[in-house]
């Protein structure tokens, strides 16, 4: 899951006197935490730019069948050059180890037709349809959800 949002990386560690202090996870350490097994979010505040052409980087190498460690290298790569500003930020939480491959590419064996089922639900409907995303992706390893905006 790649979250495109201001510090979702980013865990908080508030300062107080006392022994027992804790840190805050960020969004994407939670996510891991519910059974994720791979989130990529920001450590700390980005230009709009940045996630923009990160998705655009890291979907076109997950696409054309890179690991996602692949991927992930080559992103950091383009935005090296592109965002220097921004790059850095980007941060990975994984439980277990990472999966391989996330499509099967053209003429590889195994293959099988893409199967597109896609709903644009109303905004004023956005928790419940986030809910329903999120539930989505935890019944089955073959589903995707793409959350624009």
């Amino acid at each position: 899951m790649f979250l495109s949002g201001c510090r979702t990386g980013y865990s908080w560690e508030p300062s107080t006197s006392s022994m027992a202090e804790t840190s805050i996870p960020s969004i994407a350490e939670n996510l891991v935490k519910k059974g994720f097994k791979a989130v990529l979010g920001w450590g700390d505040r980005v230009l709009d730019t940045s996630p923009i052409a990160t998705a655009k980087i890291l979907y076109q190498n997950l696409s054309s069948g890179n690991r996602v460690t692949e991927a992930l290298a080559k992103t950091y790569r383009e935005l090296i050059q592109t965002d220097p500003k921004g790059w850095h930020l980007l941060r990975l939480y994984v439980q277990g180890n990472l999966p391989g491959a996330l499509v099967t590419t053209l003429g590889k064996p195994g293959r099988k037709p893409p199967r597109y089922e896609i709903t644009t639900p109303p905004v004023k409907n956005c928790y419940p349809q986030l809910k329903k995303c999120i539930q989505t992706l935890k019944k089955g390893s073959k589903k995707g959800v793409l959350i624009l905006g």
